[in-house]
């Protein structure tokens, strides 16, 4: 998993690009919905040069060739399905699912999938985007956690233990006016968390585009991150795009919240809990708990 995308490193490498480069690279960026369907020789033709120089740019961004860096674009700009278009989707492969196991139960097939993602997801992860991430918030000034549809359950979870654990933090779930009048609170030293699943709605194009616009470090979590989301990110964390006929499964991503929460927790241990123990002072304070 890269820190940063196929875009955004085009773009960060640009002005060191030769010539012949630099073509390559504007080709991408205005046609890069078209490159995962294209082979190495089609788009040397297209751009009137080599295998072997196409191969090479990929190189020159990291990859082991081009094969690697095409299926990279098409991770970062994947689309999403509609519930209805996934559930008739699912629906179609169910002669396999018999064919897999006629004794499972939906419910097994489900658990076995969220295993799956799970699986899939600690296998590949890379720690140091993790430790990224909480270096990134405990310099932020400010950390604003937006997420909109079902993400405002996972934007109000971390908020509630970034909140007691003594982060000063805004909270964005409604849209709308709302959003954009606490947005214009957002400054350079502070970070963004964008949440995104499982597909981009207009809304969190916009706080991405007004956090970048004010200089923002922004974080974005998501289940297959689109190439132009991931282009304007400090960091992206993609989690596998694993659907369970009518619902995409949140196991993995409550787990990924859990992590970054007990990372967090180790790195300022001991101003943290205080803050914990200040939180359930207050609590017994106000006689809260039955």
């Amino acid at each position: 998993m890269k820190e940063k995308s196929v875009m955004r490193q085009i773009r960060e490498g640009f002005t060191q690009f030769t010539k012949t480069q630099k073509k390559i690279a504007d080709y991408i960026c205005d046609n890069y919905r078209q490159i995962p369907a294209m082979s190495v020789q089609e788009l040397a033709q297209v751009l009137d040069t080599s295998d072997a120089t196409i191969i090479r740019f990929a190189q020159t961004l990291g990859y082991k060739g081009y094969l690697e860096m095409r299926s990279a674009l098409k991770m970062e700009d994947r689309q999403y399905w509609a519930p209805y278009t996934q559930f008739s989707r699912r629906m179609r492969q169910q002669a396999s699912f018999r064919a897999e196991d006629e004794n499972k139960s939906a419910m097994e097939m489900i658990a076995a999938n969220d295993m799956e993602c799970h699986r899939e997801f600690y296998e590949t992860f890379d720690r140091s985007l993790l430790d990224a991430v909480v270096k990134e918030i405990n310099r932020a000034e400010t950390v604003h956690i937006a997420g909109f549809g079902i993400d405002s359950l996972i934007a109000d979870f971390l908020n509630w233990y970034l909140t007691v654990m003594g982060y000063r933090t805004v909270c964005y779930t409604d849209g709308g006016f709302a959003t954009a009048r606490k947005f214009s609170n957002v400054k350079e030293n502070d970070l963004l968390i964008l949440l995104i699943t499982p597909r981009l709605l207009k809304v969190e194009k916009s706080v991405l585009a007004a956090a970048k616009n004010r200089g923002a470090h922004i974080v974005c979590i998501a289940q297959g991150i689109t190439l132009e989301i991931s282009s304007l990110c400090t960091i992206t964390l993609t989690l596998p795009d694993r659907a369970n006929e009518l619902i995409n499964s949140y196991v993995t991503y409550m787990s990924l919240c859990n992590m970054l929460i007990i990372a967090l927790y180790k790195s300022k241990e001991t101003e943290i809990a205080q803050k914990l123990k200040d939180s359930e002072d207050m609590i017994h304070f106000f006689d809260l708990l039955l």
